[in-house]
């Protein structure tokens, strides 16, 4: 608590002054040598009442020990401070939230409502959708599974394409999306046809995606150039954060 209360970045103006912090520590350490000798006193008259006081001994002094050494710990850590960083205690990442208003940065934090993710039907998609499996788990969000239709059926009929390719595509994100609902998360398929990064971009803004996941599927030379030719114009797009997994 005297920790807590005397850190100026979490207090702020209510942090404790110097002659709080002294007088504060001098209580501490009364009230804890006072507990010391009321707990040797207590062990003694236990011992001299017990027909075998070693075994008192035995049983009480590392308990005793193990107590102290907690103390010295909780008391003496804030003060370390790292060479090459600072690691940040639990209890203080609970301050962050009484200054979020007052620290000048004015951030808005987002909301991940429903987390998107363009499936190209390859093995590749195993790698997208572990990272965007992960983030919407961790934000309680819906993941939205989405992949466009690219053969001559859906480029020329749009949606009324039933092609094979279609029917095989649509079967695709059924299965994943039985599959990834038994990893607890709720699931939406969409399937789009024809242009890919004008799909893309219509399944983010009509399903309202707060984030998009989006494979590179590792693709090097001239297929890079197609692939970023897919990437680059849905960035420049779309108002939301575009998560590229290699």
């Amino acid at each position: 608590m005297i920790h807590f209360t005397s850190d100026k970045n979490i207090m702020g103006a209510f942090v404790n002054r110097l002659w709080i912090k002294i007088l504060a520590w001098i209580v501490t350490v009364l009230i804890v040598a006072l507990n010391i000798k009321l707990v040797t006193e207590q062990i003694v008259t236990w011992a001299n009442a017990a027909s075998d006081p070693i075994l008192v001994y035995l049983l009480m002094v590392p308990v005793v020990i193990i107590i102290v050494a907690l103390f010295l710990y909780i008391a003496v850590k804030p003060f370390v401070r790292h060479a090459f960083g600072q690691i940040v205690p639990r209890w203080r990442k609970l301050g962050h939230f009484i200054l979020a208003g007052e620290d000048g940065l004015n951030l808005d934090v987002p909301e991940y409502r429903r987390v998107g993710v363009a499936i190209g039907a390859t093995e590749e998609d195993r790698k997208t959708l572990s990272h965007a499996l992960y983030f919407a788990r961790k934000y309680d969000a819906i993941l939205c599974l989405f992949h466009v239709v690219e053969g001559a059926g859906g480029q020329v009929y749009g949606q009324d394409a039933l092609d094979a390719e279609a029917r095989e595509d649509q079967e695709y994100l059924t299965q994943l999306a039985k599959t990834l609902v038994n990893r607890g998360v709720d699931i939406e398929t969409f399937l789009g046809f024809g242009n890919v990064v004008k799909g893309v971009i219509g399944f983010v803004e009509e399903q309202k995606i707060d984030v998009l996941f989006m494979g590179s599927h590792g693709h090097r030379g001239v297929s890079q150039m197609i692939f970023g030719s897919t990437i680059a114009p849905v960035k420049k797009a779309i108002g939301v954060p575009v998560v590229v997994v290699k």
